[in-house]
Parts: structure tokens; sequence; C-alpha cells
């Protein structure tokens, strides 16, 4: 009909044929009306009797039409059947060593698309981890991807699935441990600076999340760890001093390897120069800069000025400044500059706090002698040439005040301490006026120089002849002789007759051994080079003449003489006999003593005698009657 607002009773053809579905329920609760292909209305309240009827009450529609299909709907429910459960057959793998890095297992079953998470617990540390399903997922086959930190320590990893209310377990790992990590000797060593700096260590099995300490303290890491090396990070309040660190590399399955690093001592810090050098009594505060060597960093390094500790700035290890307040420039005086690093290694430079003075000439210098010098324990004298040199000039040489043997308006002469030159570097000798103008001599100290080496003296021995006996040439032979050496023979010098660097003759006078003759019966040799760098001592001996006291027992032979290690004595016997033996020191003390039956033939015995002090010794052999008696000299 038309449109309007209309009540209606709708009887369809319920036949079989019509239905498109078998499953319409008595409640069914729809009847969708589509007026010219448009949804209109939905009623409210509708029944379907299951014989075929349908009807409805209070359906609405307002549409102009002149046909319309009518749709009814159903809230038929679908009978949910229960989820099959996956079936596992197995699971790879089974085993794992101990790791830090994450790993992978392959499932096989039935049923396994309904699976939605995989989770591994490792049952010793109650760590869980949740996997991550790879690809596409399938019936039957499965393969997931876990995170690290389930496989850390040995034990038993579970895996379980849940495919929604269902969590089951599908099967276990078992952890296997592993060796222990270890450390090979860690190199280079390096010397307290009060610097942080990397160290380099290598070994084996380290694992990836592996802890790496100092001292018990946990470490930088610098790079990645591998299974192999790690690098990280020494802190500077671990290099402050000369001490053994501890190295140590911790597994996550708390096995470690340590290994103890040394850090030596650093050198002497040195001051090359300090500007200004002096300041007027009651001056406002001055800063000092520092030039030198082996300073550490800012926070290790102390400085105290005449006993009053002073702010440092630390600049780099070759420079610092030092902030001197007034309050410490109110007296005359040569303050003391004391610099020590955190190890207590210090060096010293003394400060001019003068008078004021009127301004003189500048000081000048237009030579010196000498210019370089190589690095020794001995004295030596620097001459100075120049003009305006004040006779009330202060003199100092690497910051020691230096009184100088010579000094005028032209001339400095100043004697250079043993141990200021011990090392290379720069030796200055200044000389400052009392307006405080200055001129420095600076010497270049070169490398210490090798030390000599005596190796061979030839001849070893001589015979002692009647004084005052006669010269003899003693040849030293060695390596690194320098120019100038000396032969201190029994603490006196011996003339030398020519020299190289690893051969020296030198002349003894006498080949004497009386009270006024420098030879003696052991004598000690050292060659002595210019820079005070002594050899090891060498003996040579003198031989007795007349060393046999006793032969009434002929043909015996005492050898070797001299001696050093063992002592042998010898003879043939035509018939048995009775033997004594016995050594005794020049002051008549036993030091041996043997008697034995010896049937006939050769006899020899040896003796040691190493551990004897040095020195003249008797030896005598008696068969009862008859007697051997011989000096022996042991070196």
């Amino acid at each position: 009909g038309g449109a309007g607002t209309r009540t209606l009773t709708l009887t369809p053809q319920w036949a079989t044929s019509n239905q498109q579905g078998t499953a319409f329920r008595a409640d069914a609760v729809g009847l969708g009306l589509f007026a010219n292909g448009q949804y209109v209305e939905t009623t409210t309240s509708a029944s379907i009797n299951l014989g075929g009827g349908f009807s409805a009450q209070q359906g609405t529609y307002t549409a102009t039409f002149n046909s319309t299909p009518v749709v009814i709907f159903s809230r038929f429910q679908p009978i949910a059947l229960p989820p099959v459960p996956p079936f596992i057959t197995s699971t790879t793998p089974t085993s794992l060593p101990v790791s830090n890095e994450g790993f992978t297992v392959s499932i096989i079953g039935r049923n396994l698309g309904s699976i939605r998470t995989v989770t591994a617990r490792n049952l010793v540390n109650n760590v869980t981890v949740q996997g991550t399903i790879i690809g596409a997922t399938s019936a039957s086959f499965l393969t997931v991807s876990f995170p690290p930190n389930a496989t850390n320590v040995p034990g038993i990893v579970r895996l379980s699935f849940g495919n929604g209310a269902i969590v089951s377990t599908i099967g276990e790992i078992t952890v296997t441990p592993i060796a222990a990590p270890t450390l090979n000797p860690i190199t280079p060593s390096t010397t307290a600076s009060g610097n942080a700096f990397t160290l380099n260590i290598t070994g084996t099995g380290f694992l990836s999340r592996a802890i790496v300490t100092v001292n018990g303290n946990t470490a930088r890491l610098m790079r990645t760890l591998t299974s192999s090396s790690a690098s990280f990070e020494v802190p500077a309040t671990a290099n402050t001093t000369s001490s053994t660190l501890r190295i140590r590399v911790t597994n996550s399955d708390g096995q470690f390897a340590e290994l103890p690093y040394a850090i030596g001592q650093a050198s002497l810090p040195t001051i090359i120069n300090i500007s200004p050098r002096a300041a007027f009594v009651g001056s406002t505060g001055v800063t000092i800069s520092v030039q030198g060597t082996g300073f550490f960093s800012q926070g290790f390094v102390r400085a105290i000025f005449n006993s009053t500790p002073v702010m440092v700035n630390v600049l780099s290890s070759t420079s610092l400044t030092l902030t001197i307040p007034a309050s410490l420039l109110t007296q005359t005086g040569f303050p003391s500059i004391l610099i020590s690093n955190s190890d207590i290694q210090s060096i010293g430079y003394v400060f001019t706090i003068s008078e004021r003075a009127p301004q003189g000439p500048t000081p000048m210098i237009t030579s010196y002698s000498p210019t370089t010098t190589t690095a020794s324990n001995r004295a030596f004298s620097v001459i100075v040439r120049g003009s305006n040199f004040s006779p009330r000039s202060l003199v100092t040489v690497r910051g020691n005040v230096i009184t100088p043997s010579t000094l005028d308006t032209n001339n400095l002469v100043v004697e250079i301490p043993a141990g200021l030159n011990a090392a290379a570097g720069i030796v200055d000798v200044t000389l400052q006026s009392p307006d405080l103008q200055f001129t420095t001599a600076t010497l270049a100290v070169g490398a210490i120089l090798p030390a000599p080496v005596l190796n061979i003296l030839a001849p070893l021995t001589t015979q002692a002849g009647v004084s005052p006996g006669r010269a003899f040439t003693l040849t030293i032979s060695g390596a690194n002789f320098t120019t100038g050496a000396s032969v201190i023979f029994n603490g006196q010098p011996l003339q030398i007759a020519s020299q190289s660097s690893t051969v020296i003759r030198a002349i003894v006078p006498s080949n004497s051994i009386s009270p006024t003759s420098l030879l003696q019966v052991l004598n000690s040799c050292i060659v002595l080079n210019g820079d005070g760098q002594p050899t090891a001592s060498a003996t040579f001996f003198v031989s007795i003449p007349s060393a046999v006291l006793d032969a009434t027992l002929s043909d015996v032979m005492i050898y070797p003489n001299p001696m050093r290690d063992v002592l042998r004595v010898q003879r043939v016997f035509e018939r048995p006999a009775s033997l004594t033996l016995r050594v005794r020191s020049i002051l008549g003390q036993c030091v041996f003593t043997q008697t034995e039956q010896h049937l006939s033939g050769t006899y020899t015995k040896q003796v040691d005698v190493q551990s004897l002090p040095a020195g003249v010794y008797i030896v005598e052999l008696s068969d009862g009657v008859r007697h051997f008696v011989q000096k022996v000299v042991k070196y």
C-alpha cells in the first residue's frame, strides 16, 4: 500500500524450501523490513512457531513501497565445541651450556597453531623470559626465540606454552656448567700518574655479560666485551701511588678469574723552570707558573710554600700554577716550594723574597762550560762567563741555593753537587741579581751511560817478588769503559798505559807484598768510569814463594792454588798407611780434618772449600811420621 504507519500480520510461506537455515528458535526476536532495497524497521517483539508460523506485534515502518522482502533474525548461538589442546612430540635442544646469549627452541607436535605464548623459566634463579614465535604459525612445527638471562646459571630451564586459559609444560632444557674464565698475564705495566687509563685484558671463557672489577669495584667497559678480551677503565683513584690492583672477570654463573696488576712507582717529578722566581717583600700576592715533568692530575698534586699549603692548578703533566697569597710574602728569605704527587714523591725549589732594590744593569751570560753532560752521581764544575754579575747575586742550580766558589762581575764558577744531574734532563744554573733580574745557563744532561763491565784480568795471578819487586802490566777486558776511566787496585788508582771502550792496560808498580807495597795476596780491582759508575770487583792473586813449608812426605800434589770451590790432594803410596789430611786457616783454626786407612796405590782426596772465606790456608798431609805442608790461597 501507500506510505503510512500500519500494523502488519505476515503469513509467510513457511515451507522448507524457503528456509535459509534449520536452527530457528522460538525466542527469535527480529523482523527486518526492507522497502525499495533499504532497511526500514525491525520489530521489537516477534515469535516463530516451530511448525512454520511467524507473528510480530507492534512492528512499524514508514515507507512507500509496492512490495518488500521481510527478513527474520534468529538469536541462535552455535554450540561451542571444546578446543583441541596442542600435543608436543619433541623440543630441541634438550641441553645448552651456560650463556648470556639468547637461544632458539624448535617444537614438533600437533595442533600447535593455537599456541599463543611460550615462556622459559630457570628453576635455579627463577628467571623467566617470554619467547617470540618466529615465522608463520604451523599446526605441527613452531620455532621460538628467547632473549638472554634464562641460561645465565647451570640448572633446568622449564618451557611452558599458553593458548588462552591453558598453560602447560612442553619440555625442559638442561643448562650445563662451563669452564671458569681464564686471564692471560696483563701487559704492559704502568706507573702511578693520578690519571684514569684504559687497560686491555685477554683470556678465555668471558661471557657477554661478565663483570670486570678493579679492587672489587665494577669497572666501566670501554668497548663491547668478547669471549676473549675486555677493555675497561682504571679510575684515577686507583692510580695515585704504587700498588697492586686486583683485576677480576666474573661470569654470570659466579665463576671468575683474577690476576694482580702492579702499578709501579712513578719517576720523581721534576721542575725545569718557575716564573717568577722571586718577589719583593710586601707584594700583594703572586701566581707562579711551574714547568716540569711527572705532575699527577688535578686533585692528586699538593704544594707547600714555606710549610704552608697553597692552591695548585694542574694544567698538564708538565705544567701547573701555584697561587701564593700576600700573607706569605711578608718576610724576606728563601722559602722553599715543595710539590708532591699523591704517591708522596716530591720536588723542591727555592723561591726568593727580597727587599726592594733599585734596578741595576741586566746580567748577561756570554758563554759557559760544559754545555752538555751525561747523567751521573758525581759532582762537577760549571764555569760561566758574562757581564753585569752582581757579587750579591743568588745562585741556584735546579732550584737549590749553591754558594759559588767564584763570583765577580764577569765570572761565575759553581760546583754542581752529586745527585743534581743523576737523571737525563736539564740542569739550570741561575744567577739572580738583588733587583730580581736573572740570567740562566742551561746544561743538557744526556741519558745515563751503560754501566761498565769487567770480564777478565790477565794475568789472573802472579808470583810475589822480593821487595822492592818489579812492575807488571795488568790487562782488564770488559765493556762500556769511558774515556778517562780509572783502574782502582786495592783502593788506589793505577797508571793507565792504554785504554779503549773494551780493554784497559794499567801498570801495577810492584809484585812485592811487603808492608809498603800496594800488592797483597788477594787484591781487588775495579774500573771506575768518568760518570762515577764502577764495575764489580775482580780478584787478582799473588802466590807466595816457598809455599811448601814441610816436604818430609815428598811427591804430594795440592791443586789448584789459588783455589775457589774444590781443593785436591794426591800422592801414590807403595804400601798401606794411616793418612791424616788437615786444612787450617792462617790463624791456626782447623777447618777440615780426616784420617783414613789407605791400602796402597794412588791416594786422592777432594775437599769442598766453597764455603770458606777468602784468605790463606795451610794444608797438611801426614802418614804419622812424615809430613807435607803447603800454603794455599782461597779466593
